[in-house]
C-alpha cells in the first residue's frame, strides 16, 4: 500500500494539536476535533495515528456518561485492535487511557485506577515529549481519587504532581490541578479567606477570557466556597448568573456537566431559602425544578442525587424521619458502586441530624 503523504500526516497532527490544547477550554469544540481527527485518521490510514485517534475518541464518546456505554464498548474493541497492530509503548499507553474512560463508566474503579497505572508507567519509562498526556491522566487520576475518597492519597498525588509541575515551570499543570484543590485544602482547614485568595490566583494564572472550561471550574469553585461560608444566596446567585453562559456553551449536552449543575443550582436554592425566608416557596420551587430533571437522566447516580436533595428539603420543612430515611437509601447505593467521598458525606449528615450507622 502507498505511504501516506506528508500533507496529510501534517494535517493529521494539526488537528490532533487543535484538539488536545482545547479539552480545558472548550470540551464541545474539543470533541467535534476529535471526532474530525478520527475521520481523517481512518481515510489516511497511518497505523500509529489511528490508534491513538481511537483510543482518544473513546474517552471522548465515554465523557457523555451512562448513555454512551454500549457503543463505549463497541469503540474499545476496535482501539484495542488498532493499538495491538501498532504495538509501540504510547499506543499502548492511550489505549490504556481509553480503558480507564470505560471502566469509570461501569464504575469499575479499582481497574480504572490500574489502567491509569499502566499508562503512566508506559509515557514515564518508555515515551518522551509527552507533558500533555501526563497531565491529562494526571486529571482523570484526581477524579479518581476525589471519587472514591481518600483524602491522604489526594494529598500525596496532588503534592507530588504540583512539585514536579513547579521545577518544570509548569504553570498549566499547577492551574489545572490547583483550581480543583487548592481551595478545597484551604475549606478542609477551615480558611475561607485562603480558599478565596487561591481560586482569584488561579484566575489570574490561566482563567483568562470567557472560555467554558476555565469559567465552569471557577465558577463552580466559587459556589463551593460560599456554601461552605453558609452564603447560599450569594451562591444561588452566582449561579444564577452562570447559567446563561452554560446553556450558550453546549456544556448542558454533557450528562456529567448538566446534572452537576442541577444538582449545585438546587443545594444553593435550598441553603438560599435560610438567607432569603420571604422566598422560600420561589427557591424550593426552583428546587424542585432541578430534582425533577435530575431523576430524568438516565445515570442512577442522579437519581441518588436527586434522594439526597430531597433530604435537605425534608430537613428544612422538620421531617427528620423522611430526611434520614432518604439519606439512609442514598448511603446505602453510594457505599455499594464504591462512591465514598458521597458516602462519607452522608454519613456525616446522619449524625449531625442524629441518625444513620454512627449515631451511637
Amino acid at each position: 500500500s502507498m505511504e501516506p503523504d506528508r500533507a496529510a500526516l501534517e494535517r493529521l497532527d494539526v488537528i490532533w494539536a487543535a484538539a488536545a490544547a482545547l479539552t480545558d477550554v472548550d470540551v464541545m469544540v474539543s470533541a467535534s476535533l476529535q471526532a474530525r481527527h478520527l475521520i481523517e485518521a481512518l481515510r489516511v490510514q497511518e497505523p500509529g495515528r489511528l490508534a491513538a485517534a481511537l483510543s482518544m475518541y473513546v474517552r471522548s464518546v465515554a465523557f457523555q456518561g451512562m448513555r454512551s456505554r454500549e457503543r463505549v464498548q463497541k469503540l474499545l474493541i476496535a482501539a484495542r485492535q488498532a493499538a495491538e497492530v501498532v504495538a509501540t509503548p504510547y499506543a499502548r499507553a492511550m489505549f490504556s487511557l481509553a480503558q480507564q474512560a470505560a471502566f469509570e463508566v461501569d464504575r469499575q474503579w479499582d481497574r480504572a485506577i490500574a489502567s491509569l497505572d499502566q499508562a503512566e508507567d508506559l509515557l514515564r519509562r518508555q515515551c518522551t515529549g509527552v507533558y500533555w498526556e501526563l497531565s491529562f491522566l494526571h486529571m482523570s487520576r484526581l477524579a479518581l481519587l476525589r471519587t472514591r475518597g481518600n483524602q491522604l492519597a489526594i494529598a500525596r498525588f496532588v503534592g507530588g504532581v504540583l512539585t514536579e509541575a513547579r521545577l518544570r515551570g509548569d504553570i498549566f499543570t499547577q492551574a489545572r490541578l490547583g483550581i480543583l484543590v487548592e481551595p478545597d485544602a484551604h475549606m478542609f482547614g477551615d480558611r475561607p479567606r485562603e480558599a478565596r485568595a487561591a481560586i482569584r490566583r488561579i484566575r489570574c494564572q490561566w482563567l483568562r477570557g470567557d472560555f467554558p472550561a476555565q469559567l465552569m471550574l471557577a465558577g463552580a469553585a466559587e459556589c463551593n466556597l460560599d456554601l461552605y461560608m453558609g452564603h447560599g444566596w450569594t451562591a444561588y446567585r452566582r449561579l444564577q448568573r452562570y447559567w446563561p453562559f452554560l446553556k450558550r456553551s453546549m456544556f448542558m449536552r454533557v450528562e456529567i456537566v448538566r446534572a452537576f449543575a442541577y444538582q449545585y443550582r438546587a443545594a444553593a436554592a435550598l441553603a438560599a431559602s435560610e438567607d432569603r425566608p420571604g422566598l422560600r416557596a420561589q427557591l424550593f420551587t426552583s428546587a424542585r425544578r432541578d430534582i425533577a430533571r435530575l431523576d430524568r437522566e438516565r445515570d442512577e447516580k442522579w437519581h441518588v442525587s436527586a434522594d439526597t436533595l430531597r433530604a435537605a428539603m425534608a430537613c428544612h420543612e422538620g421531617d427528620r424521619e423522611r430526611t434520614l430515611s432518604l439519606l439512609a437509601r442514598a448511603r446505602a447505593w453510594n457505599e455499594r458502586e464504591g462512591e465514598l467521598t458521597q458516602a462519607t458525606a452522608i454519613r456525616r449528615y446522619e449524625v449531625l441530624i442524629g441518625g444513620g450507622p454512627d449515631a451511637n
